[in-house]
């Protein structure tokens, strides 16, 4: 007998919403349940030691990595006027953890071209893992989480292209890649089973970010268009935000608030409000 058909989950929401702390949380209630639960996302796929005699789709995915890092800062360079160098290979960008280097950088005259072709490398790579990584997996029975749907990085970098950028219809152009995108990603392939928009206001993401390790990553505020720090983290996330809840409403995906209750409270709060979905429900019982 085949097995039953697994389901996917989506979370969806700002940065330091608590959304990996959600997938943790959900990945180990249906682990102890007996079923298979596996969480899923482009860096974890990476991260993950696979069959290297059979490459598709590691490779392209590694090297669309690389890419989509070059194309952020694409055409910067440091306050000296060195031009920011991002190594060629997979290999040295991973090793050398140059991701962790660029959120300390200082970045001078990022083209905003680069964001805005970055966010269509986050939609090519989540056609990729969708079709060869998590559809073997939901077809084999798992139940998969995806801690951030690839909807919100490519949404964040086009939010950063449009603030680099000084040329009036090209500035027209992005709104428009955001609705595009917004649609593909609205598509049937794409779609998990269960979505859930995760709604923290930005102040209070802020907060907890800071408290964390009192400093943001390259990707949670607009260091690409010279704005680093906390005014940076609350342009960017709150446009985010914005454009969150217009894609959870169209797509028909339930919304969790974000409060500020106790770590401990939080997470089984937003447990009980993904586990309270009936088509979850139903395939676990």
């Amino acid at each position: 007998m085949s097995a039953r058909r697994g389901l996917s989950v989506a979370l969806l929401g700002i940065d330091n919403a608590g959304k990996s702390t959600l997938a943790r949380a959900l990945h180990e209630e249906i682990s102890h349940r007996g079923i298979v639960s596996k969480l899923v996302g482009w860096r974890d796929y990476l991260a993950t030691p696979t069959d290297r005699t059979c490459p598709y789709p590691r490779r392209d995915l590694e090297q669309l990595w690389v890419q989509k890092w070059s194309l952020l800062v694409g055409g910067s360079c440091s306050p000296s006027g060195a031009p920011t160098q991002i190594p060629r290979t997979f290999k040295e960008f991973w090793e050398g953890k140059e991701e962790l280097m660029l959120n300390g950088a200082a970045l001078e005259g990022v083209h905003a071209s680069g964001p805005a072709a970055a966010a269509w490398l986050e939609l090519a790579a989540t056609v990729l893992l969708q079709a060869e990584h998590i559809e073997p997996q939901l077809r084999a029975g798992s139940i998969i989480i995806q801690e951030s749907f690839g909807f919100k990085q490519a949404v964040k970098e086009l939010i950063m292209a449009r603030e680099l950028s000084s040329a009036g219809h090209f500035d027209t152009s992005l709104t428009e890649h955001i609705d595009t995108l917004m649609m593909i990603f609205g598509s049937k392939f794409l779609q998990p089973d269960i979505g859930v928009f995760v709604q923290c206001p930005p102040r209070l993401a802020c907060s907890w970010r800071m408290g964390q390790s009192g400093e943001f990553g390259i990707l949670e505020d607009l260091t690409v268009a010279g704005q680093k720090g906390e005014a940076g983290f609350l342009r960017l996330q709150e446009a985010c935000d914005q454009v969150f809840e217009a894609a959870a409403r169209r797509w028909g995906w339930s919304i969790l608030q974000v409060d500020g209750r106790p770590l401990a409270e939080a997470v089984r709060f937003g447990l009980d409000h993904v586990l309270s979905s009936q088509r979850l429900r139903a395939w676990l019982e």
